[in-house]
């Protein structure tokens, strides 16, 4: 019950904010915080969707949303009128998200699964690509990484 609540609540202050005193208050405010709110709230969300809490999932998928999320930020930096991550850093840009999904994957590797080393290649594969190109990996992730699995268990 409380998942469903964190993503409302996270997407109204995302989007419409909050005012207080005559200010008012958005998570959408500053360079990165979109990429921060995507990762925790998505991260929390599923996290709390389990047993128990384990930090290394919950920092597993913060990264990696995190990185996937500001993968789309490079499609806009021509026409972005605020400060985004892709301007900010210039070309480290992609160097800063690889050493992310890098430090993703290690983190994960005790829960040795092929599919976190098949996000990790195509997280960087996306990375290093041409953005329109990336953003069809990013989103087809999920089933390949399905896909994957499928495979594994057809062959013992």
């Amino acid at each position: 019950m409380i998942v469903p609540l964190l993503l409302i609540a996270v997407g109204f202050l995302y989007s419409y904010g909050l005012k207080f005193k005559g200010r008012r208050f958005r998570l959408k405010a500053g360079c990165g915080v979109k990429n921060v709110v995507i990762g925790l709230s998505w991260s929390l969300s599923i996290t709390l969707s389990l047993e128990t809490f384990d930090f290394p999932i919950f920092s597993f998928y913060f990264l990696k949303l995190f990185v996937n999320s500001a993968i789309f930020d490079l499609k806009d930096i021509d026409r972005d009128e605020i400060l985004t991550l892709p301007k900010l850093l210039g070309k480290y840009f992609k160097v800063f998200l690889s050493f992310l999904n890098m430090v993703a994957h290690m983190m994960a590797l005790f829960h040795f699964h092929p599919v976190l080393i098949s996000s990790f290649v195509l997280t960087q594969i996306a990375i290093l690509i041409d953005e329109r190109k990336a953003r069809i990996i990013v989103d087809s992730e999920p089933t390949l990484s399905a896909l994957l699995c499928l495979l594994l268990r057809s062959y013992p």
